[in-house]
């Protein structure tokens, strides 16, 4: 890896308040509470990678968006000029993923540069 590349390490979360509908006023449970633990999870992830990444001296930015996954990705890719995003894969098929939709189909189609999908 060149040098003077910088790895963005993102992570798009989406508060459960948004993801389910919860108007936090009116919930049964701390909706405050479940989106700040989800924040801490991501961050624990994050910093897990990004040591891995300082291991081997590169410049790493991690980062935590909070927004549809699909779109959060393609617009940092925008922002930070990317030239290449790695996403994920869950292996989701069929009918699932019709109805769930496919993050790295989004990405792969939406995005301003090359798309490596890891499984």
């Amino acid at each position: 890896m060149n040098p003077e590349c910088t790895v963005v390490v993102l992570t798009a979360i989406k508060p459960f308040s948004l993801a389910y509908g919860f108007d936090p006023e009116h919930a049964a449970i701390d909706i405050g509470a479940v989106d700040e633990a989800l924040r801490v999870a991501a961050q624990k992830s994050l910093d897990v990678t990004v040591d891995i990444f300082a291991e081997h001296k590169h410049r790493v930015k991690a980062v935590i968006e909070e927004g549809d996954a699909g779109r959060v990705i393609v617009e940092t890719a925008v922002a930070t000029g990317a030239d290449l995003v790695v996403v994920g894969s869950r292996g989701l098929s069929g009918l699932t993923s019709f109805l769930m939709g496919s993050v790295s189909t989004h990405v792969v189609q939406a995005a301003p540069c090359p798309v490596l999908v890891a499984r």
